[in-house]
């Protein structure tokens, strides 16, 4: 072969700057690196030139050996033992069995073996054809080591012989695993350039899942356009894309949400009579009903039906599910009758959010008759049928029927988790009935469940609600025993009962213990030890917290109304002006609550002129003012 017939779309010199990191970045050179014993000379194995040193024991191996036994390589034990036995065959095998025996072991994932098995080749003074290299480089790129296949890849130029198509795809593939995207693709664009490599549907198979992952990871804004850019260049070529090709940039276009491309790619595919078309018909219909695509999802379906496409049970039970969530009980209904009509079998998930669907509408014997219509048809509920019943009954104060569904859940051999059985005490606690609560939670304990933080906050709640401080102080200090942290809604809670009770001392020993945690109180939080302490009296207090959390830039118009009412009521009518008078310098606007709380506290203290002025301008900023305040004032 002529040295320019030998030039590929990459020449030797270019390949020694992908190597050297001229052009692109790469590892360094394999004489810098540690790898198996003896690798450098498998770089050797690619050159015209004879080592002495490496001569094997007896003759050279000529791929025309006469008289060979027929040798069966049956697993990889038997692929391993050939190669360890290459240097005491006679005479040596052919180079297609070598290559059958190498791929089989890179195939299992050793890479490394497979390379020092290579290695080996040069000692025994084998001349390995493309296959073979290929299999090589593939193997330095499934350990993030593409350089080396670079490295292999001079060698084939020096001796005059020119890579393939796979061995290009190869080193794309390497670089994309090394989450080089953008140098795949320009080692692609270079070749389409050069023209002297024809691409094949893998070749364009690899890059497109390059650009794709790329593109899900944020690192290229354009890369899933380049996709189907791509997509088209091969249609135009006469390539004929395979359906891991769709489903790739399908993928990526669900992912961005891009749904009615992503929607004429599947019909495209429904037409060419690609397959696995089931696949990105579920990632659209799944992505089109999570974000409320109902039905673009129906139409799509409709459409693809046209040309004989069917869907399956799980197609149907997403269409049906995003209907029941938004509240479209009688068109899902439809749909179920429609699965029956074309023989397919409603599953758990189908009965499951149909069943949902028809407690959230307040259709409680339908409900019940689609429950013994999954029993009957065989279908076992699961976990997540028997939370949807004990949500249903928790929500209509029916506590012990839903503790009667857990131990139906018990029965049938189905295990509740830790979440059915805080919504079983959630149902008790709302009714007050803080016994049955805590008697569901230590039977949740002694079947071996660890509590979590919404279990006991459930419980905290309960006990402030019905002022019972000893209980919920115990659990909160249980906590930290279980491994667990309180949250926000912990404190809140027991600041809550509390103020309640009147034990204000320790509600701020608990306000500094919630601020060691590095936990910072919600908006809601502040309001409402504003409130506890502005309703104990405690009004100097209020103050000192009204400018700590006016300092850390937390305040709203509810903390001015919170403090404004109390300084009012506690006859401190300076000091509630002032804070009136501040609200806009805070960047904020008085609420109808606002100018309602100073009109009556200046009335109370017999400023009517000043109250009447106050109601003028509280109408010209939108707000009516009460009908008994206006009559008492005029």
């Amino acid at each position: 072969m002529t040295q320019s017939g030998a030039l590929s779309a990459i020449s030797p010199m270019e390949s020694a700057n992908y190597r050297k990191g001229n052009h692109l970045s790469l590892p360094p050179h394999p004489s810098s690196c540690s790898l198996p014993t003896g690798t450098v000379n498998l770089f050797r194995c690619c050159s015209n030139t004879r080592n002495p040193s490496c001569s094997p024991p007896s003759a050279t191996f000529t791929s025309q050996q006469k008289h060979q036994p027929r040798i069966k390589l049956d697993g990889l034990q038997q692929a391993e033992q050939f190669l360890n036995q290459l240097s005491q065959m006679r005479p040596l095998p052919p180079v297609r069995v070598i290559n059958k025996a190498l791929s089989m072991i890179a195939k299992a994932g050793r890479y490394t073996e497979a390379l020092s098995h290579f290695d080996n080749l040069q000692f025994l003074g084998i001349r390995v054809d493309i296959y073979c290299l290929n299999i090589a480089i593939n193997c330095f790129c499934r350990v993030n080591q593409v350089g080396f296949g670079f490295s292999l890849l001079g060698g084939i130029f020096k001796r005059g012989d020119k890579p393939d198509v796979t061995t290009f795809t190869t080193l794309m593939n390497g670089f994309i695993l090394e989450d080089k995207t953008n140098d795949a693709f320009e080692l692609f664009e270079k070749l389409m350039r050069k023209r002297e490599i024809e691409p094949n549907v893998y070749m364009y198979q690899t890059i497109v899942y390059g650009l794709c992952k790329g593109a899900n990871a944020g690192t290229g804004i354009s890369m899933v356009d380049d996709a189907m850019n791509l997509l088209c260049g091969m249609k135009e070529k006469g390539i004929h894309p395979n359906g891991g090709i769709y489903i790739n940039i399908i993928r990526c276009l669900c992912d961005s949400c891009r749904w009615e491309e992503a929607t004429s790619l599947l019909i495209e595919m429904s037409k060419r009579e690609i397959e696995p078309i089931v696949v990105p018909y579920g990632m659209i219909v799944n992505g089109l009903c999570k974000t409320g695509n109902t039905s673009m999802a129906i139409r799509l379906l409709r459409t693809l039906e046209e040309g004989g496409f069917k869907s399956d049970v799980k197609g149907y039970s997403m269409i049906i599910d995003r209907l029941c969530k938004d509240g479209m009980v009688d068109d899902s209904m439809n749909f179920l009758l429609e699965m029956n009509g074309k023989g397919i079998h409603p599953n758990v998930v189908t009965y499951t959010s149909l069943i949902h669907g028809l407690y959230n509408c307040g259709k409680w014997e339908e409900a019940r008759e689609m429950l013994r219509e999954m029993f009957d048809s065989g279908v076992s509920p699961n976990v997540c049928t028997f939370t949807v019943l004990v949500d249903a009954l928790t929500d209509k104060g029916m506590a012990r029927e839903a503790e009667e569904v857990l131990e139906f859940m018990i029965e049938r051999g189905v295990d509740p988790d830790v979440v059915i059985y805080s919504a079983v005490m959630q149902g008790y606690g709302v009714q007050g009935r803080m016994d049955e609560a805590k008697r569901v939670f230590d039977t949740m304990v002694n079947r071996g469940l660890q509590p979590n933080i919404i279990s006991y906050n459930i419980l905290i709640y309960g006990y402030c609600e019905n002022m019972n401080l000893d209980e919920a102080i115990n659990f909160f200090r249980e906590i930290p025993q279980r491994g667990l942290k309180p949250d926000l809604v912990t404190f809140t809670s027991m600041f809550k009962g509390l103020f309640r009770v009147g034990e204000y001392a320790v509600a701020q020993e608990l306000l500094n213990e919630m601020e060691l945690a590095g936990l910072t109180p919600s908006d809601k939080t502040y309001g409402m030890l504003l409130d506890g302490l502005c309703k104990t009296g405690h009004i100097d207090e209020a103050l000192l917290l009204f400018h700590m959390i006016e300092n850390r830039g937390c305040l709203n118009v509810v903390m001015y109304n919170i403090l404004i009412d109390a300084l009012c009521k506690n006859k401190k009518l300076d000091n509630a002006r002032d804070l009136f008078i501040k609200l806009s310098s805070q960047g904020l606007q008085p609420d109808f609550i606002t100018y309602d709380i100073m009109i009556r506290g200046l009335r109370q203290e017999g400023f009517f002129d000043e109250a009447k002025e106050l109601s003028v301008k509280m109408e010209q900023n939108g707000f009516l003012p009460d009908i008994g305040d206006y009559k008492s004032i005029i």
